[in-house]
């Protein structure tokens, strides 16, 4: 019979045995709770760091006991996914890590904190582009992914994409003045919502042979008359686990060619595990 907590200070002091025994929802599901509680005094501050811990601490024990595990089929608590922190819902796909990094996590040497990769690129007069690839280095304002591939134990869980561009309108001179300097990059421009040759295309997203999307309209990151998301973002309904030493691959084709002088700028947003 699956245990009831009614109280922050239960949760605190429940013994792990205990708490190992409710299921991944009711665990999630607290966790996520006790990551929204607001704390005004000292010991409620107490409880509620107790109380996170013991919930991550039965999380991981349920789940390094079991080893191969079945990967919960959803992460749907109370029927909505959108309440559920990013950490939370890393948290729910334990089962898709190995039993090391769940024991690191654990102990405290590894910490899960939020990421982003990102690249941006000159899509001047091209149907195709390929945003990571394996000659890229990294560049403030250019990519953040060495050799398009994943950090060393790393694991990302990607929760959302972004895609915006910028096109640089190339001033009018007067008859007899200096023709304007063109930029050769948009570390100064100002990226806004994708351009109709990038929102008319599709694209493909994955890691080496796995794809995670593909052929997916490009439409979804169109989001103009959205005020609840920002501009060019696309909140994934299915957040996708993306794993160490693996090359990125974010393929577009779009709808015809790119205006000159753009850039897109592309991020896969998430959370990710990182040392202490």
């Amino acid at each position: 019979m699956a245990i009831s907590f009614g109280t922050l200070g239960q949760l605190a002091n429940a013994e792990l045995e205990d708490l190992e025994g409710l299921s991944d929802t009711e665990l999630i599901g607290y966790l996520s709770q006790v990551e929204g509680l607001g704390a005004t005094d000292a010991a409620t501050v107490q409880n509620k760091v107790r109380a996170h811990a013991k919930l991550t601490g039965a999380i991981a024990l349920k789940h390094g006991k079991k080893g191969a595990m079945a990967v919960p089929k959803s992460n749907n608590i109370n029927g909505e996914t959108r309440f559920l922190t990013d950490k939370a819902l890393f948290e729910n796909r334990l089962s898709q890590l190995n039993p090391e990094i769940v024991n690191k996590l654990k102990k405290g040497e590894l910490q899960i904190c939020d990421w982003s990769f990102y690249a941006v690129k000159n899509i001047s007069g091209v149907t195709n582009i390929k945003m990571f690839e394996d000659g890229d280095i990294t560049s403030i304002a250019t990519t953040n992914v060495v050799q398009g591939r994943m950090f060393p134990e790393d694991h990302f869980l990607a929760t959302s994409l972004r895609v915006r561009t910028v096109t640089y309108e190339v001033p009018t001179v007067a008859d007899g003045e200096p023709a304007p300097v063109i930029p050769s990059d948009a570390k100064g421009l100002h990226f806004g919502l994708p351009c109709d040759a990038v929102v008319n295309g599709e694209f493909k997203l994955g890691q080496e042979s796995t794809v995670y999307m593909e052929k997916t309209s490009a439409d979804i990151f169109a989001n103009a008359n959205r005020t609840d998301i920002n501009i060019g973002e696309y909140r994934l309904e299915a957040p996708k686990m993306f794993y160490p030493q693996r090359t990125l691959r974010w393929e577009f084709d779009f709808g015809a060619q790119a205006p000159a002088n753009t850039w897109m700028r592309v991020e896969i947003k998430g959370v990710r595990t990182m040392k202490a």
